[in-house]
């Protein structure tokens, strides 16, 4: 849609009769982007992480986060980070 309403923003200074189009082209790609947004929403509403996954994945970041000084944090430390990273999500 975006596209198209470009291509017609293009022609306004020739075509000033097509300013109706192109704010109808507007109109409609908010309302897509919208509805878009919303079923978004409630996609992550009901999305639940697998913990297991959620693990792997909080696991992978930290690594990510910390590079070359992840293999310094003890078994009980990551334990308590990614206790204290699933609080968090619980408390949304």
């Amino acid at each position: 849609m975006r596209a198209v309403r470009f291509r017609v923003r293009e022609r306004l200074a020739a075509l000033p009769e097509a300013e109706a189009c192109y704010r109808a082209l507007r109109q409609a790609e908010l309302a897509a982007e919208q509805l878009e947004l919303m079923l978004l929403w409630q996609d992550g509403q009901s999305w639940l992480p697998d913990s297991e996954v959620g693990a792997a994945l909080f696991r992978h970041n930290l690594q990510q986060a910390l590079g070359e000084h992840y293999n310094r944090v003890s078994g009980v430390l990551l334990l308590q980070l990614q206790s204290a990273a699933i609080a968090l999500l619980d408390d949304d």
